[in-house]
């Protein structure tokens, strides 16, 4: 009897002991996936921190937290090399809703920026659980509205407003003639500056780290509009003069700005950044004063135009320099590059060389692949390391140099080869993003082309 005894009290005892073990490994497991173990790890002190200091929920309490468990590991796989130097953002063709975990993951690794507006709760974690320094820019459009409901804006809502619309002579709503043709706003309209501006904060305080404000104009954009249809002011009578287009645009600007400013002063938070920086005119100083930045979508080359279409000398270094002038004060810019045909890689190469000369800490690339989808992995090269800037971009021998600690970028915007002795061997980064095996010390610089040059002391094959 006692034997059976001793026999069952070891028994209860090791089933107790398997219960307990299970039931530790269990919570470990949970804790470990819904970032609430103690101590936190860096990450999630980053974001519980980043959330409580704009006062929203913090995403570790995020519901998916357990759903997309399954696909964190793959951040276990990837390296920091396999992060770009360079700053990186993107603006996906399909909305991130689609996207699965595992695309959402590579996705937030590679880039600093995704402008693309999501509510989705099981994005925003898998974005921000994945990389806590991507920011999520919400869409909103100054100028045009669409006939749906989107969860930055409502077609339900803004249709019931007859006022907003912008309306010819003859009383019609003006349509757009491209992009789905949307129909055209009133900017002068205080209604319609309010909806806008009340979309773009309660998007902030959903959870999105700013909003990009698109088809901000300082003159009448009639090369938008059906054929003989000039918008009519409702406040004149007459038509919309640029003057009164520029005033009444800035007007919406800042009361967008304000709106988001008010309840969250510091742009380190909750960012407003507009699409508008081309030109050398108005549009550049005195928007960006009321904005923390902006867009260019045509750097370089645009992106809907065919390659052989380039810009002269000229106008080329224009756009350089303003990429660092509005740095120098101290805005974000992010700038897409792109070409309708032609050898893609190599636009890319010359679009993105140009970039480098203008290169700052604030400054970010997007180059419009055509049918590259909406995440598929980026262009190898951006990888590459090529160190920090060391000095300003420079004139000599025809083209224009930069030096990085890790390399040596040129790029010739003339209509004429140019024939550059580097003084020493190099690497070449090839137009695919590989680099090559063999170095050079000398390189014939097509027309409208870049290169970049990797130094043989500090890259390793």
């Amino acid at each position: 009897m006692r034997a059976a005894r001793s026999h069952i009290r070891l028994a209860l005892t090791t089933v107790f002991l398997i219960v307990l073990t299970a039931v530790t490994y269990y919570l470990a497991e949970v804790l470990a996936v819904t970032g609430a173990d103690t101590p936190s790890s860096p990450t999630e002190n980053r974001l519980l921190k980043s959330a409580l200091e704009v006062g929203v929920d913090s995403p570790m309490d995020s519901p998916y937290a357990t759903e997309v468990s399954e696909d964190i590991w793959i951040l276990d796989e990837l390296n920091a090399e396999d992060v770009a130097e360079t700053g990186l953002f993107i603006w996906p063709e399909r909305t991130l809703e689609t996207l699965g975990n595992t695309e959402l993951v590579y996705l937030a690794r590679q880039v600093d920026f995704v402008l693309r507006d999501t509510r989705d709760e099981r994005v925003r974690y898998i974005l921000k659980r994945s990389n806590p320094g991507v920011r999520l820019i919400g869409y909103l459009n100054a100028m045009w509205t669409w006939t749906y409901d989107d969860h930055m804006w409502k077609w339900s809502e803004i249709s019931h407003n007859p006022d907003w619309f912008l309306r010819d002579a003859q009383g019609q709503r003006i349509l757009s003639v491209c992009c789905g043709n949307p129909f055209n706003m009133d900017p002068g309209n205080i209604g319609w500056q309010e909806y806008l501006a009340e979309a773009a904060l309660r998007g902030v305080r959903n959870g999105l780290d700013g909003i990009y404000l698109d088809d901000v104009h300082q003159l009448v954009p009639t090369f938008y509009y059906q054929r003989g249809r000039w918008p009519i002011n409702p406040r004149t009578g007459g038509r919309y003069s640029d003057d009164e287009w520029r005033a009444a645009t800035l007007e919406l600007v800042q009361r967008v700005y304000a709106r988001v400013r008010d309840y969250f002063p510091d742009p380190a938070h909750k960012l407003v950044l507009y699409n508008g920086t081309v030109g050398d005119g108005w549009e550049r100083t005195t928007f960006m004063e009321f904005t923390d930045g902006g867009i260019n979508e045509e750097f370089v080359h645009p992106y809907w135009r065919p390659a052989w279409e380039v810009r002269s000398e000229h106008r080329w270094k224009s756009e350089i320099d303003r990429l660092v002038s509005l740095q120098q004060q101290g805005k974000i810019i992010l700038v897409i590059a792109g070409a309708a045909d032609g050898d893609q890689q190599a636009m890319n190469m010359f679009t993105y060389s140009s970039y480098l000369l203008g290169k700052g800490p604030n400054s970010f690339y997007n180059y419009n692949f055509p049918g590259l989808g909406s995440v598929g992995p980026l262009w190898p090269g951006f990888y590459v390391p090529i160190g920090s800037p060391i000095d300003e971009y420079y004139w000599s021998e025809g083209t224009y140099h930069r030096n990085y600690t890790g390399a040596r970028v040129l790029v010739n915007p003339t209509d004429s080869p140019r024939q550059i002795d580097l003084g020493g061997p190099y690497y070449r980064l090839n137009d695919d993003g590989s680099v090559s095996l063999d170095t050079v010390d000398a390189i014939v610089l097509p027309p409208h082309m870049g290169a970049i040059l990797l130094r043989v002391e500090t890259y390793s094959q």
